[in-house]
């Protein structure tokens, strides 16, 4: 999951950038919510400084305001805290001090953009939407290319592992209360489970029909005209898709998957 981090010393506006960005995670232009949370939102720099001491694997998106008036420290001294301990982290500085942008420079913590207050609050809102979605595409990316392992329980206590990257779909059984299917390249597998706690576990998986989850990034051919997702290009691998479905996943696998329209 990507944490986001909120420093502002502005009562309204600090629960104005919260409630841009909780918006953006729920609503944005994917099938469903983004694996983030609001972990910290805060007028103490030492508040969030606090977080990465507790939780120094946390992956982080940090929006920050760069002078805190009560404060000795400021956005810039976090945003260097953030930078040593993640250096991929996605930071973005918000001031009405637009001469700080060389001094973020200098101190090297590489900030994914700067806003200016000034330019307006409808500018503001709008770039912070865009920072939420790049932040969050790159964590996914990065998150792709680590090997990420999909658990399922074969027996009660017996699991097994399979690479993510190698699952195609889970689909629920339905003669056979808590028994799903798995299906994935050079692999179909029985095992114990239900459903929705699999879509929890796993936010990268996205329904296709009420009983079926797949994983968007092995589709080959979505075949639309038939409501059919292929996983291979010899279509020996296949799920349906529910007619509700059908146009938020031509849109969804736009760039990923082969779509054609056959009658």
């Amino acid at each position: 999951m990507l944490e986001v981090l909120i420093l502002e010393d502005n009562d309204l506006q600090r629960q104005a950038y919260r409630q841009i960005i909780q918006q953006r995670i729920e609503i944005n232009d994917t099938p469903k919510a983004y694996d983030m949370e609001i972990a910290v939102c805060t007028p103490e720099p030492k508040d969030i400084l606090n977080y990465l001491n507790e939780h120094p694997n946390a992956r982080v998106f940090a929006l920050l305001d760069i002078q805190i008036d009560h404060s000795d420290l400021n956005g810039i001294n976090v945003a260097e805290k953030i930078r040593a301990q993640q250096p991929f982290a996605a930071i973005a500085f918000i001031t009405t001090h637009d001469e700080m942008l060389k001094l973020t420079l200098s101190r090297k913590v590489e900030p994914l953009d700067f806003i200016y207050k000034e330019e307006g609050a409808e500018n503001a809102d709008q770039l912070i939407r865009e920072d939420v979605d790049t932040a969050y595409e790159r964590y996914q990316k990065d998150t792709r290319n680590s090997e990420v392992m999909f658990s399922y329980e074969v027996a009660r206590d017996r699991f097994r592992e399979l690479k993510f990257s190698d699952l195609y779909y889970v689909e629920s059984l339905k003669d056979a209360p808590r028994k799903l299917l798995l299906r994935g390249r050079d692999v179909r597998a029985e095992f114990r489970g239900e459903l929705r706690q699999v879509e929890r576990d796993n936010p990268n998986l996205i329904r296709c029909d009420r009983s079926i989850l797949i994983n968007p990034q092995n589709v080959v051919i979505f075949d639309f005209g038939q409501r059919v997702l292929y996983f291979d290009r010899q279509r020996k691998v296949s799920c349906k898709v529910s007619a509700r479905k059908v146009a938020m996943l031509r849109r969804y696998l736009k760039g990923i998957a082969e779509v054609k329209q056959e009658v």
